[in-house]
């Protein structure tokens, strides 16, 4: 069982809930309080042992984030800057949640977005230098058909 902490439910949770999943043979029991302010801790665990509780281990890490080992699901359960987070304790990484995977999925879809973008800028640069050099090609052709042009008329009048 998980309980999220609330201000209505958090006396409860930890006393008359707690003493009751004991009763009913609850194997593991858990609350997450975001703020500490309603369980009197933010993270806290009970391991069912011989039909009593014991609580769970609940380490401090180097970063300041809270975690407990839950048996019966093979998960660190972390509290991390107000989430609760389940890590994979064979790769110490998140387990994917909703929030995570749409998270994922909008950075992977921003990403494309500006790939796409710089892909057609890219394009329109080469497109616009395509066009530059083709001015400068007619250019170029235009003034040689002059200089042609001025040359004749210089060996006319020099009566070549």
């Amino acid at each position: 069982v998980l309980e999220i902490a609330s201000r209505r439910t958090g006396s409860v949770d930890t006393g008359e809930k707690r003493s009751y999943y004991e009763e009913l043979g609850i194997g593991e029991y858990w609350r997450f309080d975001e703020t500490g302010e309603f369980h009197g801790a933010m993270l806290g665990g009970d391991l069912l042992v011989e039909g009593e509780y014991v609580p769970v281990e609940i380490e401090e890490l180097p970063d300041g984030e809270l975690q407990g080992y839950s048996p019966a699901l093979n998960i660190y359960l972390r509290w991390e800057d107000g989430a609760l987070v389940f890590h994979d304790p064979a790769t110490g990484e998140p387990i994917a949640s909703l929030e995570s995977e749409l998270q994922g999925r909008f950075v992977a879809e921003s990403r494309a977005r500006e790939e796409e973008a710089a892909r057609l800028a890219a394009q329109a640069r080469a497109e616009t230098a395509e066009v530059r050099a083709e001015e400068e090609e007619a250019a170029r052709l235009a003034a040689e058909a002059r200089m042609a042009e001025l040359e004749e008329e210089l060996r006319r009048l020099r009566g070549e």
